[in-house]
């Protein structure tokens, strides 16, 4: 009896310890929560909406929106040589006497954050026009998995598609997320490092299959050794090449693969509907809609017709014909200001392919001629 007593004691003190543990973790508010998705900005560089940009005027005449990524944000380039700044300059000199441009993004978006920032901020903005600066290097992989890279980085909401119509988000944008469970296992989980969040492991089941590249013969050119002597740089100054996720591809390189593989069309589609549903917010809110592209075809060594890389032992064909193909069903059918190939002088560096302060001014005075010549946003 007394070894069943030990037995029966021991169970109830282990259920008691945890109890006792669990309620310590939910008062103190441990394990932490993560918070899907995410804005920019430092200190005394924000909006009132609190992105990387200047101060909106919601009484201006003429008020517009700068919805995008990285390139809006403009962290490289000095606060007053942003985007925002010289489309306003460029709007000025075009004779519009009051204009105000909003920046709305953050480094790392795609359309799905895109999107839900604008049906959030598109009442107090009432833009006239809306210009969405298209990345394609980034914007199909951004769109497809639920976190920003490297595998299982930064929670955002994501969108997926539905017998070919778009659906979702999965979760709500920049509130904080906590998985149903208890508090004592989300903390040995958390230990053990795997996040509290949709991983991108748990998310391809609602992807299809992804491309399936060979073994590579010898002599294949390493793709990493090829970016680097093409922009003349070392192979550690080649950015973010360790992160890219070749297997799954979430990779900045997706867009070239050959064959296109059935997750790199579902991503080009999944983008297409993202930015048409964004097309018709801004329409029925009475604003005109412009994509804008600086296409960067040249910042890689990769061919017209199609050629293997080795990444990671595994071979890989590539073409940027190819990427460009894709593209184009991205974004057919929508109002965009495709920019050819810029100088790159006008770039930040020879391993960082965003535009400088001049190049700044020189991509938005060509958006705010478009603007002009399309829309009329200005009467003269």
């Amino acid at each position: 009896m007394n070894k069943h007593v030990a037995a029966l004691t021991a169970v109830l003190s282990f259920f008691a310890a945890t109890a006792l543990a669990e309620v310590a973790l939910r008062i103190v508010g441990k394990p932490g929560t993560p918070v899907i998705g995410w804005t920019n900005g430092r200190p005394g560089e924000q909006n009132q909406f609190a992105f990387r940009g200047h101060p909106f005027d919601p009484d201006a005449s003429l008020r517009v929106i700068l919805l995008g990524d990285s390139q809006v944000a403009a962290d490289a380039t000095p606060f007053e040589s942003m985007p925002d700044a010289a489309l306003r300059e460029a709007l000025y000199e075009q004779g519009a006497e009051h204009v105000s441009v909003a920046t709305i993004g953050a480094s790392g978006w795609g359309q799905d954050q895109e999107l839900l920032a604008l049906e959030r901020y598109l009442g107090a903005i009432r833009p006239s026009a809306v210009v969405l600066w298209f990345t394609e290097g980034n914007d199909l992989w951004n769109n497809t998995f639920p976190t920003h890279m490297p595998k299982d980085g930064q929670p955002k909401p994501t969108f997926w598609l539905d017998g070919g119509r778009l659906a979702g988000p999965n979760l709500p944008w920049l509130e904080p997320y906590r998985p149903s469970g208890l508090r004592l296992f989300q903390a040995f989980e958390r230990l053990r490092r795997i996040p509290l969040y949709p991983t991108d492991e748990s998310w391809e089941p609602h992807l299809p299959a992804p491309y399936h590249p060979s073994i590579p013969p010898p002599g294949t050119p390493s793709l990493v050794e090829a970016l680097a002597r093409h922009r003349g740089v070392s192979r550690d100054e080649v950015v973010n090449f360790d992160y890219e996720q070749f297997d799954t591809e979430k990779t900045h390189y997706s867009l070239y693969l050959v064959p296109e593989s059935p997750r790199l069309r579902y991503a080009a589609d999944l983008t297409h509907q993202l930015l048409v549903r964004i097309r018709e917010v801004c329409e029925s809110n009475g604003a005109k809609f412009l994509v804008l592209t600086t296409e960067r075809w040249g910042f890689t060594p990769i061919p017209e017709a199609a050629a293997m890389y080795e990444v990671n032992g595994r071979g890989y064909m590539m073409s940027s014909a190819a990427g460009r193909r894709l593209i184009d069903r991205v974004l057919d059918g929508l109002p965009a200001l495709r920019l050819p190939e810029l100088p790159s002088d006008l770039m930040v560096s020879k391993s960082d392919a965003h535009w400088n302060a001049t190049g700044n001014r020189q991509v938005m005075t060509m958006v705010g001629d478009a603007l002009q010549d399309r829309y009329r946003l200005v009467s003269h």
